[in-house]
């Protein structure tokens, strides 16, 4: 953890502003093992190999969550054991891609002098070249993956990683120029809190993107979540997923005349992912435009299979 950090992250409780506690391993300006405390209400958060641990302790069923996904990225990810450069089916830059294509930038080179938060970060993929370009970057996710994320950008100093929860997110209200929440709300243990918290973060004229399942269900999701209510356990899960995928994927080649074998692995972290959560959340446009308050409707929409958030962009 960057020392510059306690310019951003606050407590999780109370929002109170923190504190270094104890130091017990640094590196540079970094704080490799040691104690926030919170100035308000006293609370201590453990830093634990370079992260701030900032949780709130209602936390349970999200960190169940967060711990399986563990399992996902030590599986899938490039750096797991049947991971290569593709995650969720696009690589890097296909990433990079598809954030200037949801937030309607022109480039990266937009986000000059902004502060972004990146929450529900995962590895955080894309947090060095958003970095490139913004005044800060702010990400935290509930999966001790993140760590993944410190080691990948620990020399960056404008990128602070945290593993922090979307209910409680540790930030001042107003402070966040560009709010980037892809792929997560759908997963959180409590939607409308955690959207009121994405919400609270965001700068008076600042940026939103997020998003959530509408209502349809499919059979990537029946089967993912077949595998999570009969609590097939980790090891076996993406292997035995793969087997399936690559089946259902062989069918479908000779239905369409066409090899959509190659597609199976995709087709298999799909499943995987929908496995991992305590629950999945599908909420309507209706439902998500009584949380939002009075911003345009046409910044909430359904986009195919999604209920999509932009607030200013």
């Amino acid at each position: 953890m960057w020392l510059a950090a306690l310019n951003y992250w606050v407590c999780p409780a109370c929002r109170g502003s923190l504190t270094l506690a104890e130091s017990i391993n640094t590196e540079g300006n970094q704080v490799l093992q040691g104690t926030l405390k919170c100035s308000a209400c006293a609370t201590l958060y453990p830093i634990i190999r370079g992260v701030p641990r900032l949780l709130p302790s209602n936390a349970t069923a999200d960190l169940l969550t967060g711990a399986a996904y563990k399992h996902f990225f030590d599986s899938v990810a490039p750096s797991g054991s049947a991971g290569d450069d593709v995650l969720y089916g696009n690589t890097l830059s296909d990433e990079i891609t598809d954030f200037l294509k949801k937030t309607g930038l022109s480039s990266l080179a937009a986000l000059q002098g902004a502060l972004i938060l990146d929450a529900g970060c995962g590895i955080g993929r894309i947090d060095g070249a958003l970095a490139e370009h913004a005044g800060g970057v702010l990400a935290f996710d509930i999966t001790p993956a993140v760590e993944q994320a410190f080691v990948a950008w620990k020399d960056r100093p404008t990128v602070h990683i945290a593993q922090a929860s979307m209910t409680a997110i540790p930030i001042a209200d107003g402070t966040i120029d560009l709010a980037w929440c892809d792929g997560v709300l759908p997963y959180v243990s409590d939607f409308e809190q955690s959207l009121r918290e994405l919400l609270r973060t965001r700068a008076v004229n600042g940026r939103l993107y997020t998003w959530s399942y509408d209502e349809i269900i499919t059979l990537k999701e029946r089967i993912g979540r077949g595998f999570h209510n009969l609590n097939v356990p980790m090891r076996l899960r993406y292997p035995a997923m793969l087997g399936v995928a690559t089946v259902l994927s062989s069918a479908a080649s000779v239905y369409r005349r066409k090899n959509l074998v190659k597609n199976a692995p995709h087709f298999a972290q799909g499943m995987y992912d929908w496995s991992l959560a305590t629950g999945v959340n599908h909420v309507t446009v209706g439902k998500v435009r009584s949380l939002v308050g009075t911003i345009p409707d046409s910044q909430v929409s359904n986009n195919g299979r999604r209920v999509e958030i932009r607030i200013g962009l």
